[in-house]
């Protein structure tokens, strides 16, 4: 079936749209293509994210256009899930504002599946904007960045905090106005009032360069953590870099918490004295050290661009270079792998650290000027992103957002959205202690000969505290043995918590061979994740009402540079499910996917082996081209 990308008419045979002239794009599938929602018809999928997908929408009478946000199949069955989607219609349209992406309406598919109608936005997302040029010209950038924090200025005054903000949470019409998007993790003060989060009590989400210190110590959270990442942007947008960087989340978390930002001026030496002073403030590690509110930082930007030179004032609005959503996948680029070696944020998604979601609602429910918007995985700053929750984010949103990501996996359910990747609040240094844990990851790199314990036994060496990271240099970045080395995996968790059980596994660039080539990309990881249902049992002498927050979750993230491992404080454990040790083999895994359809030619994928529908279950993805559910019964 072939399908028209400006009418949506539906054709058998490929060539050009009787009506339009525009060439039939085929559906691969997509049974929502072609048909109607509501009164529009679903013409193009604009792209994909943690919890579902976006689709174009025309109405055939009168050619408006939406956006068309559906939540997955998966996510649909958890009501958790269906309220944070619906979050972000509730609080779009309690703010109502000019520079807030409008929600017209929700409903259920037939199938029923919640959607969401929204306006459709030609332009590009900020993050793009400045990924492609750099710097930008202080005086338009901080007009853009005024019409955003007074969007933010309403929100706030409904009690409404969006947590998630960001350049690809930031759109630039083609008129050079800006759109805030993505309210999907955004919490509101009724929620608080009557107990219910549908982001989940004590989870951190939100994407980690753009993250809070107070988001990243799960603390509570208030509008201030909103003008911290406008903060962010003004610091990259300035300077044409992050303030915080590094080669996992944790450090970029450390950063945020700990380490005082280079000075704007320090990079760029013509910058305002006064944005600097503006920026730096509201970078400022205590909420009550920043900018209070949304109006105060808007009018300190104001007058300290009073005095700019003309040339700073160019505006926004100018194409892209290379706008469009990236160049034509190379013969020699696996089919799964990025081509796009420039991402705007690195996110906690479903697989990991460096992640996702970790994902929140959907990515993106914009146009791209005429082009699709690009997809987000997992990794990128993901349409939304989670970093759930002791970072996440995850997918999705990472997520990724953190919505954890968070964050690109299809379904929530499969971690992408509400899933944890890694806290900043892990246990400090007790050198004696850990030496013991380094020992036995040492012990355990591929090649050592050394012997797992058995899934169900116990390493004799009690429970040890664990650095702030433990890590190694990898040996086989480039083939990498995923499902091999899970007995590894367990034994060092086992040197850590005794009884830790398996409870997730995520990997990218996964050849047909079973390994992983963690250098194709800077961030595929492998993430091997644990559980102690010991340390997360409350203490018996723990008085009532006072929270309680365990150590109970082990990372051993494997990326193309180091193994690491990272224990988690403050994340309740209670809704993870333990997972038996994979009967089948990454290798095997891939076979019956390339026995399903998967282009197993020139390609990688990105896999997932946790419990999905009761039982455990692997996910192959590769890119948009596959996307299929794999019993672990080999």
């Amino acid at each position: 079936m072939n399908v028209c990308p400006e009418c949506g008419l539906a054709f058998e045979q490929g060539g050009f749209c009787a009506q339009d002239g525009a060439a039939l794009v085929a559906t691969t599938g997509d049974p929502l293509l072609g048909t109607m929602v509501g009164p529009y018809r679903v013409v193009h999928l604009v792209g994909s994210g943690g919890m579902g997908r976006v689709y174009k929408g025309v109405n055939p009478t009168i050619r408006s256009r939406v956006a068309i946000k559906v939540l997955s199949h998966e996510c649909s069955q958890r009501p958790d899930l269906i309220d944070r989607f619906f979050a972000e219609a509730r609080a779009v349209n309690l703010i109502r504002h000019e520079s807030i992406v409008n929600v017209l309406d929700l409903s259920k598919l037939a199938d029923g599946r919640p959607y969401i109608i929204m306006e459709y936005l030609d332009g590009w997302p900020l993050g793009r904007v400045i990924a492609q040029r750099g710097r930008l010209p202080i005086g338009s950038f901080a007009r853009l960045i005024e019409e955003v924090l007074s969007a933010l200025g309403a929100a706030h005054q409904k009690a409404v905090v969006h947590r998630d903000i960001k350049p690809d949470n930031i759109f630039v019409t083609l008129q050079g106005r800006a759109k805030i998007l993505d309210f999907g993790i955004a919490k509101l003060a009724s929620e608080d009032r009557q107990g219910h989060d549908p982001t989940r009590a004590g989870s951190l989400l939100g994407t980690p360069h753009y993250m809070s210190p107070e988001q990243a110590q799960s603390r509570p959270v208030d509008a201030r953590a909103d003008l911290y990442g406008i903060g962010v942007i003004l610091y990259e947008g300035t300077t044409g870099r992050k303030p915080f960087t590094g080669s996992s989340v944790y450090e970029i978390l450390r950063g945020h918490i700990e380490v005082p930002p280079t000075p704007p001026r320090h990079l760029v030496p013509d910058l305002s004295p006064a944005v600097e002073q503006v920026i730096l403030r509201a970078l400022a590690k205590e909420p009550v050290d920043r900018w209070q509110s949304a109006h105060d930082l808007a009018a300190a930007l104001s007058a300290a661009c009073q005095a700019l030179a003309a040339a700073e004032w160019d505006g926004l609005t100018s194409r892209p270079r290379n706008e469009s959503v990236g160049p034509p996948t190379p013969a020699s680029t696996p089919v799964g792998a990025p081509t796009n070696r420039r991402r705007t944020a690195m996110v906690v998604s479903a697989s990991v650290l460096a992640t996702s979601a970790v994902a929140a609602a959907i990515g993106l429910a914009v146009g791209g000027g005429g082009h699709s918007a690009p997809a987000t995985s997992r990794h990128d700053a993901r349409p939304a992103i989670e970093v759930a929750a002791a970072v996440d984010g995850g997918h999705a949103a990472t997520a990724g957002s953190v919505l954890p990501a968070g964050e690109h996996e299809p379904a929530a359910e499969r971690g992408v959205s509400s899933e944890p990747a890694v806290r900043p609040e892990e246990k400090r240094r007790s050198p004696a202690a850990s030496d013991a844990v380094r020992g036995a990851v040492q012990a355990l790199a591929p090649g050592s000969g050394a012997t797992p314990p058995a899934e169900d036994g116990a390493t004799p060496r009690g429970r040890h505290a664990l650095d702030d990271r433990i890590s190694q240099k990898n040996p086989t970045p480039a083939a990498w043995d995923v499902t091999g080395y899970v007995p590894k995996a367990v034994a060092i968790a086992r040197s850590y918590f005794p009884d830790a059980v398996l409870v997730r596994i995520d990997a990218n660039g996964v050849y047909p061979t079973g390994k992983a080539n963690l250098e194709l990309d800077s961030k595929f990881d492998v993430l091997y994740r644990f559980m102690s249902p010991s340390a997360a049992a409350r203490p018996k002498d723990l008085p009532l009402g006072v929270e309680h927050k365990p150590t109970c979750m082990l990372y051993v993230l494997v990326s193309s540079a180091e193994i690491s491992v990272y224990t988690l404080k403050g994340w309740s454990c209670e809704d993870e499910v333990k997972l038996r040790l994979p009967s089948c083999s990454a290798r095997e895994v891939w076979a019956r996917a390339a026995a399903q359809g998967a282009p197993s030619k020139n390609a990688v994928a990105e896999l997932s082996y946790r419990i999905f529908r009761g039982r455990p279950m692997w996910i192959l993805q590769i890119g948009k081209e596959f996307d299929q559910e794999i019993a672990d019964d080999c």
